[in-house]
């Protein structure tokens, strides 16, 4: 396989790359460079070229003090807290929203976030433990936030754990 990417996502994957001792040879272009991999490394190269492109992405949110620049990889969850709605930073920070949970879900649907019951939106790559419930229910922990996703999110958080949070 070969990946022609620009030069500063290149250099932010080769960091990763070599932080996974993961050899792959590149080859630098003008502004990009080429990636060519085997079969073999496939699989974890797109997991970090994925992890990569995520961290470049970065949302604007409009808080009580105004419009928030914030990466997506720093966020926990975001949780309706009467009557308002907070992000929770894994450093450990509170930011009071203007948004409701909808508008976030449209908002994050691109990105690896998804409802678990009526008042909580987490981030999936987060997640450091799922437990069964005898409830036909699961209970999900974030740091050391634990959650409860009900039956009725069941099915697409389940989902969205396939297909975006790499389980």
């Amino acid at each position: 396989m070969k990946i022609l990417l620009s030069k500063d996502k290149a250099d932010a994957l080769i960091v990763k790359l070599n932080n996974a001792n993961l050899k792959v040879e590149t080859k630098a272009l003008d502004d990009e460079v080429l990636f060519v991999l085997t079969s073999k490394e496939e699989a974890a190269f797109l997991s970090l070229l994925k992890e990569v492109i995520d961290e470049a992405e970065t949302l604007w949110l409009d808080s009580y003090e105004g419009k928030m620049n914030i990466l997506p990889s720093g966020c926990l969850f975001f949780e309706v807290v009467d009557p308002n709605v907070i992000l929770r930073t894994d450093l450990n920070e509170t930011i009071y929203l203007r948004h409701t949970l909808a508008d976030l879900e449209l908002i994050l649907k691109s990105l690896a976030f998804e409802r678990i019951n009526k008042s909580v939106i987490v981030n999936l790559k987060k997640i450091t433990f799922i437990k069964p419930l005898l409830n036909s229910k699961l209970e999900i922990k974030l740091g050391h936030y634990t959650f409860e996703v009900s039956r009725f999110y069941l099915k697409n958080f389940r989902k969205a754990l396939k297909e975006k949070g790499g389980i």
